[in-house]
């Protein structure tokens, strides 16, 4: 099956809402971010942010 994909590298998107979706991610964005550029967002609530930044995300 082919996707019509002719980069070998993607950029891939995680909007992050709540903290649990942070420890549910995490371990995905740390093994995409090793070959592919990754971009985290999440609104302005503290412990998002606060996780995110503990995490290193």
């Amino acid at each position: 099956m082919q996707f019509g994909i002719k980069s070998k590298y993607l950029k891939i998107w995680f909007d992050v809402l709540t903290p649990k979706q942070i420890l549910f991610f995490e371990s995905m964005i740390k093994r995409i971010k090793k070959n592919h550029t990754v971009l985290c967002t999440s609104r302005d609530y503290d412990q998002v942010t606060q996780l995110a930044k503990i995490r290193n995300l």
